[in-house]
């Protein structure tokens, strides 16, 4: 069994490749990643050099509105669908957009979190932009719109049982997790920043290295772990 498995919605982003590349950057390979590309052919290059069992790529038809670019969440539903019909041996479903990029100790923060909390049935990771600023912030104990992204992990058990599902909204990031927190699902918002906007761990770490002296690892030292339905 891998750790998690992420679902990318793609539609062909150029990012696409940097996306992917900061999954190599892991430092745990207990991981897995279905690539979908949303009505369009995988135009990915050098495919020969993600041509590993961890990498899934498929073509889907068109989700939602032709006219309209992000049909994320439906994607998503799609990769719920792989994940449990395929049967893939995973222990939770995260999730990765094709402009965005993760954290290289993203599984060894996620594993330290499922150890201190063994009922835990949702993560959620801060995520930050390429200004440095990040979300949620320390003072958000509850799931509010605008404040929480797709930075966050599901198990995939409770993922089969509740059939949860994303909305085709701007706002499906929110949606989904107040959907969880509304269904009693215990839910950790971790004090670590591992999911990165647009942007890289790299670009970021040099960016605040200008502007403040705390070093950005130390950000599990400045913020809180929140429990929610414990």
């Amino acid at each position: 069994m891998v750790l998690v498995t992420f679902i990318i919605p793609t539609i062909g982003r150029k990012t696409l490749e940097q996306s992917l590349e900061s999954l190599l950057q892991l430092k745990c390979n207990n991981w897995k990643a279905i690539i979908l590309f949303d009505g369009i052919k995988n135009n990915l290059e050098c495919k020969e050099k993600y041509n590993t069992k961890q990498f899934i790529f498929q073509e889907i038809k068109k989700q939602g509105n032709i006219d309209i670019k992000n049909n994320a969440g439906k994607v998503r539903n799609i990769g719920f669908q792989i994940i449990i019909e395929q049967r893939i041996d995973t222990e939770f479903v995260g999730f990765l957009d094709d402009d965005d990029t993760i954290h290289p100790n993203f599984i060894t923060y996620l594993e330290e979190e499922k150890n201190k909390n063994s009922l835990m049935e949702t993560c959620i990771f801060r995520m930050m932009y390429t200004n440095g600023y990040f979300l949620p912030n320390k003072y958000h104990t509850k799931i509010k719109v605008k404040q929480f992204g797709i930075s966050f992990v599901i198990r995939k058990q409770y993922l089969e049982k509740s059939r949860i599902q994303f909305q085709n909204h701007p706002y499906e990031d929110f949606l989904f997790l107040k959907s969880l927190e509304q269904k009693k699902c215990k839910i950790i918002i971790s004090p670590y920043i591992t999911y990165f906007i647009r942007t890289n761990y790299v670009s970021c770490q040099s960016y605040l290295s200008t502007i403040q002296p705390i070093n950005y690892d130390k950000s599990k030292e400045l913020l809180p772990r929140i429990l929610i339905n414990y």
